[in-house]
């Protein structure tokens, strides 16, 4: 028995092609953690889990920010 930990660490932004503005930008970092038994090993990769949770909050906070 053990533990996999894996790190997922992007930084999004939005810019102004014409004036090179920065009009947004966050970073994000995820973490996911799972047991290992001998007889069940969890998938090798879970970025795309990682990712997907990641994106739904950079939708969200596109929301909140441009509505101001």
């Amino acid at each position: 028995m053990g533990t996999v930990t894996k790190e997922l660490g992007i930084e999004n932004h939005l810019e102004d092609r014409v004036t090179g503005a920065v009009l947004w930008r966050k970073k994000y970092h995820d973490t996911y953690e799972s047991t290992v038994w001998i007889y069940k090993i969890p998938r090798e990769f879970n970025y795309d889990i990682l990712y997907k949770t990641m994106l739904r909050d950079v939708v969200k906070e596109l929301k909140t920010h441009f509505q101001e």
